[in-house]
């Protein structure tokens, strides 16, 4: 009996969909006919038992995805502290080859969550650091562009917070032209981030070109 009831509902239920298309009053009793028999479903054993384990099955689920969620953010701090860990070694050794590989392979496999997280505490002081490394501006310009958008989102980091900071390394060493190409290409980005199209203009180009020479006199 419960087997029949809830092959009628299913039945009713496509002929309803299938009526839409007829006559919108007509798919609406039949929808109210088929409520009418998967509530009688409900009522017997055989239904009372399906929707008991339907519950348990999701609640187990959603268990599950609380569990995950716990991991993944506990996997996550243990990176952060990981990467803090190890660019207070590198401010205390610069010189520490290790510690700077540890924070240059960790970086890439951040997501922009964890990205935001570190910009003030790891990213930016890593480029202040070690501006004259190119792996690190190249891994701080590549986390620059995972961080920003063109599109106006309250949880996107402004393209001009990692332009000041190219200027900043630039104004610290400006002896060094490997700063300025790197405050041109950063520039650039920045600039076509300000722009619905994406393309930079001769004034962008005039503003990078004034910034620079405002950093180096």
């Amino acid at each position: 009996m419960a087997d029949l009831l809830l092959w009628i509902g299913l039945i009713l239920i496509i002929i309803a969909l299938l009526a839409l298309f007829v006559n919108f009053i007509w798919a609406f009793l039949i929808f109210l006919l088929s409520c009418v028999v998967f509530t009688l479903w409900s009522k017997t054993s055989a239904g009372k038992t399906a929707i008991e384990e339907s519950e348990v099955k999701a609640k187990a689920k959603k268990e599950k995805r609380e569990a995950d969620a716990r991991r993944a953010k506990l996997a996550a701090a243990q990176l952060v502290n990981q990467l803090e860990q190890n660019l207070q070694q590198l401010s205390n050794d610069p010189t520490n080859a290790q510690a700077l590989d540890d924070v240059l392979s960790i970086l890439p496999n951040l997501d922009k969550d964890q990205l935001r997280e570190v910009v003030g505490s790891v990213i930016l002081p890593l480029l202040s650091l070690k501006p004259l490394d190119a792996r690190v501006r190249a891994a701080v310009f590549v986390c620059a562009q995972k961080l920003s958008s063109r599109i106006s989102l309250s949880n996107a980091v402004p393209s001009k917070l990692f332009y000041d900071a190219a200027l900043d390394i630039l104004q610290q060493h400006p002896e060094h032209s490997v700063l300025k190409q790197y405050v041109l290409e950063v520039g650039r980005w920045h600039y076509s981030m300000t722009r619905p199209d994406g393309k930079v203009t001769t004034y962008d180009e005039q503003s990078i070109q004034n910034d620079i020479f405002v950093r180096v006199k």
